[in-house]
Parts: C-alpha cells; structure tokens; sequence
C-alpha cells in the first residue's frame, strides 16, 4: 500500500519488539503500517532516522546505554519534526508523562496496555494529535485535584537538574533496587552507580534514602496508592 505510514522501532527487550511487530502487522491494522527498521539504541536510532525519515517512531523511554528515549525524542523532534514519537513505558508515573511530554513526544502508552491500545496510539499520533494512555487517567485527576486544593504537586524543579543517568538510577532507587543490582540492570560498575548516587544526594540535599523516597512520592515517581 503506498499510503502505509512508515515505523521505527527503538526497543532493548527482543520479547517486546517482537510483540509490538506482531500486532502492527496483524490483520486488525488493515496494512496502514510498515515497519522500516528496528533498533535497540538511542545512537541507533538518531542515524535509522536520518536515513529512513519514518512517520512514526515507537520508542521505549527507558533505554540501556548513555542516552535515553527522552534525549532521543529532544532530538529527533528538533532535527525531524514530520517524524512523530510515541513513547513506551512500562510505568504509569505523572514524572515520565511529563518528561516525555516535555520532550516533544506526541503520544505516551504503557506496555501493560499495548496489546489493547497500540494501533489505536499510533494513528492518533499520525493524525497530528496527542495519545495518553486510558491508565494514567486516575493519575491525572489526582494531580489535578491537588493542584485546585492549592498542593504543590513539587515544590521545586531540583529533579530536572539531574542529568538523565542520574534520573534513571534515581528511580531505580526509589523503586527498592540495591547498588549492585542497578550497576547489573545498568551495565556500569558500582562505583560508577556509587557516584550517580551522590550526585543525586548533593544536587538535592538528601540525607538519607528516606528523603529519596519523600521526594520520589511528592514528585509522583513513587505513587502508594498505583505502585
């Protein structure tokens, strides 16, 4: 079909890709796709992009290696802009709404929800509109709410002066993992994520984990009624 509207994919899990390539060549797509390249790197990606112009680029938020999809998508967006990007995540947290929002990325959906809701994301975002996943609804009225009762939803932006390693590793932290389990999870060294650590702390002034944990809630990376 000569109207089919080209993809990218940028995925580091083979189990996701293969499940995400399933479903846009499925009969329920009607042949509207056509996957033109596939990848498991932010680097990657920047040159598959260049080369291949796709309409639409899927884009796990969180990647392996030095870059992540939220400074891809920065990226992509400003050297690319008739390319749209539709992040994956598979968290339901208001902080990588927003950053992916801010990123330029047209379109957020949580890999919990793909299987019901990718064909639908994909050609909203194609359409030159925005997609957030049906899940983050409750998340969005909750913050909202707050913000009418006068609640600062982050008292301040100290969280962007981190660079996106350290946000990663941040909410691996907060999410209960140790050390060596993030510089596993990561492919760093421990002492590389040692040091991550401490410049999470300095930046913004936590003493212990606890304060990791306070402000992970009171920024909504942590949420205690959705984690």
């Amino acid at each position: 079909m000569n109207n089919q509207k080209t993809v990218l994919i940028v995925e580091d899990h083979a189990i996701v890709t293969d499940g995400l390539k399933a479903i846009i060549t499925s009969k329920n797509a009607q042949g509207c796709f056509k996957i033109v390249g596939e990848t498991t790197t932010a680097e990657e990606a920047y040159k598959l992009v260049e080369q291949l112009r796709p309409n639409l680029v899927l884009a796990d938020i969180s990647l392996a290696g030095d870059d992540n999809g939220i400074r891809m998508t920065k990226l992509i967006v400003s050297k690319f802009p008739q390319t749209k990007v539709l992040m994956l995540s598979m968290h339901a947290k208001m902080d990588y709404v927003y950053e992916a929002i801010i990123s330029g990325a047209s379109g957020y959906l949580t890999k919990d929800n793909a299987s019901k809701e990718l064909l639908t994301a994909m050609k909203t975002v194609l359409q030159g509109e925005e997609y957030l996943d049906p899940v983050l609804a409750p998340h969005i009225v909750k913050t909202f709410k707050k913000i009418s009762e006068g609640e600062e939803i982050s008292g301040d932006h100290s969280y962007s002066l981190l660079t996106p390693k350290e946000q990663e590793v941040f909410r691996l932290l907060a999410d209960g993992h140790k050390i060596a389990k993030i510089a596993d999870t990561l492919k760093r060294s421990p002492k590389t994520i040692e040091n991550h650590r401490s410049n999470i702390f300095s930046k913004l002034k936590f003493g212990s984990l606890i304060d990791l944990y306070k402000y992970a809630i009171r920024i909504g990376i942590i949420d205690p009624e959705f984690s």
